[in-house]
């Protein structure tokens, strides 16, 4: 469905304003009939920049009902700092999803620090079946947008889920 809605060349402002608000509308339902805040954390390193969207993340989730934290690992963090991080944000049950964006690591693949996450909790683009940002004919804010909206998406269906099963309502 929404393939076919960027193909026809739609009016992309209005395809955002009507995705937050019902993104919205979902968090606020979550919350009240949960009374569960949503979490996001990040984590990244100081002065690595892969060009994520670090600043609208944290603007959107301010304007949401969404709890987003971030954490920060110093330029001279090693891979055993940045696996001690993956692993403290994984065990935290108040967080429900999570971003990673750390620089590649000598003899490490992104393969190899990837499979670090708790897949309950993982929220990276990278992980999106049907819809990459990239492949459609965007300005790069309105890629960055899409980006936000996708992660957060994500992040409340994550978020559902592990509500759900922590209050019993799912196996």
């Amino acid at each position: 469905m929404a393939v076919a809605l960027f193909q026809e060349q739609i009016d992309f402002h209005l395809f955002v304003k009507r995705s937050l608000e019902a993104l919205t509308d979902d968090f606020e339902f979550l919350f009240r009939c949960l009374q569960v805040h949503v979490s996001l954390a990040a984590a990244y390193v100081e002065g690595f920049n892969s060009g994520f969207p670090r600043a609208l993340l944290r603007q959107t989730c301010e304007a949401l009902p969404v709890r987003f934290t971030e954490y920060f690992l110093t330029e001279k963090a090693g891979l055993a700092e940045a696996v001690a991080l993956i692993h403290s944000l994984n065990q935290a049950d108040d967080i429900h999803g999570l971003i990673i964006d750390l620089p590649p690591y000598p003899g490490v693949s992104q393969e190899q620090l990837s499979i670090r996450f708790n897949v309950e909790k993982k929220v990276e683009l990278a992980d999106l079946d049907d819809l990459m940002p990239w492949e459609y004919d965007l300005t790069p804010h309105e890629e960055e947008i899409l980006k936000v909206l996708l992660i957060l998406e994500k992040t409340f269906s994550k978020a559902a889920e592990q509500i759900a099963r922590l209050k019993g309502y799912v196996k």
